[in-house]
C-alpha cells in the first residue's frame, strides 16, 4: 500500500508535510557530502568511492562571513554571519529553515539528537 506525501483535510485542501531533511540519506550510492568553506564562498561536495573528483552539489559566493558547521547526523548546515546564525536543510542543504538573531556568535552546537542549537559568544563588549 502506499502512501501519500500530501495529507487531504476535512474541508478538501491539500496539506504537504515539507521538505524531506534527510535527502541526503537516499542516495542511490550511498555517498556523503562535505563542505568546504574558504574565502570566496561555500561548496557542498558528494563523496564518492573511488572517484578523483568530488562532484559539487551547491556553490554560495560568500555565503558565510565566519564559519559553518554540520549537525551530528548531517541533517542540517549551520551558518554564522555577524548579526545570526542560520540554519539551512533540504535536497540542496541552501534552503533556510530558521535564522537565529544573535550578534557575534563565536561557538555554535546542536544537541546530539539535533533537537536544540546553542550558539555562544563569548566577548563581554557591547552586544
Amino acid at each position: 500500500m502506499e502512501v501519500s506525501d500530501e495529507m487531504v483535510l476535512a474541508d478538501g485542501a491539500l496539506c504537504s508535510f515539507g521538505e524531506n531533511l534527510q535527502h541526503w540519506l537516499t542516495d542511490e550510492t550511498a555517498r556523503d557530502q562535505f563542505v568546504i568553506h574558504s574565502s570566496t564562498g561555500l561548496e557542498v561536495y558528494w563523496n564518492s568511492t573511488g572517484q578523483m573528483e568530488p562532484e559539487l552539489v551547491d556553490h554560495r559566493p560568500f555565503f558565510t562571513q565566519k564559519f559553518v558547521k554540520w549537525s551530528p547526523q548531517g541533517t542540517y548546515l549551520a551558518t554564522v554571519h555577524p548579526p545570526c546564525a542560520s540554519v539551512w536543510g533540504g535536497p540542496t542543504f541552501f534552503n533556510p529553515l530558521m535564522c537565529y538573531d544573535h550578534r557575534k556568535v563565536e561557538l555554535i552546537d546542536f544537541s546530539p539528537g539535533e533537537k536544540y542549537l546553542v550558539t555562544q559568544c563569548v566577548s563581554f563588549s557591547n552586544l
